[in-house]
């Protein structure tokens, strides 16, 4: 005879207790979420925890130095032209004594 859902319920959460699953939220832009579809779009995965486990575990065994780059959070290059950089110096700067 088939398990109820109730029984079914019932098993899931024990398998999580001996297994010491723990669940994991996070919230995410809409860039963020485009970009792990991406992921899963390239390595056919179906299922995004999934996704994110495997992610988890690659960049471990990549080791501390290995998983650097993939830790590191990126960051937008600001660049200022030497004509702005002469603007901002000219208003911040106190004006010299004579």
């Amino acid at each position: 005879m088939a398990m109820t859902a109730r029984e079914r319920s019932a098993l899931a959460a024990a398998k999580r207790e001996i297994y010491a699953e723990k669940e994991l939220r996070h919230r995410v832009r809409p860039g963020i979420e485009k970009m792990l579809a991406d992921l899963m779009a390239w390595h056919q995965v179906g299922e995004q925890n999934e996704a994110i486990q495997n992610l988890i575990l690659n960049a471990h065994a990549l080791g501390p130095e290995g998983s650097t780059d993939a830790m590191r959070t990126p960051r937008h290059e600001i660049t200022v032209s030497k004509r702005v950089a002469e603007m901002l110096d000219a208003f911040v700067a106190p004006p010299e004594d004579d």
